[in-house]
């Protein structure tokens, strides 16, 4: 990205980030199932995961946004959370309150998944 951006001046990267930040979020294809949304629901409220990554799960700061990812991409990421391949912000592998079990990832991500 440095490469990219290491000719814009201010304004071109304000306006690059206003053009993506106006763009509609795609729904996701995968067949999201109302029983997993439920418990996915009832998890995020107990991690208090809104208190990292915003109202409504639409990131903020440095923090992505959870909100209306693809599935597969939700169980993916917190299971490189579980595993240690990716960092959740200094949080060791065995966290399990930040590095949920693959059976809760993947409750969480149908619940992010059908969120807008």
């Amino acid at each position: 990205m440095g490469i990219n951006a290491s000719g814009m001046t201010e304004e071109d990267m304000r306006d690059v980030g206003d053009y993506f930040a106006a763009q509609e979020l795609p729904q996701t294809p995968f067949e999201l199932d109302p029983a997993k949304i439920d418990l996915g629901r009832q998890t995020a409220d107990d991690l208090k995961c809104g208190s990292c990554n915003g109202s409504g799960y639409k990131g903020q700061d440095d923090v992505p946004r959870l909100a209306g990812q693809w599935w597969d991409y939700i169980v993916a990421e917190l299971k490189n959370f579980l595993t240690g391949r990716r960092s959740n912000t200094g949080a060791e592998a065995t966290d399990a309150m930040r590095n949920p079990d693959p059976r809760t990832a993947t409750n969480l991500a149908h619940y992010f998944a059908q969120l807008e």
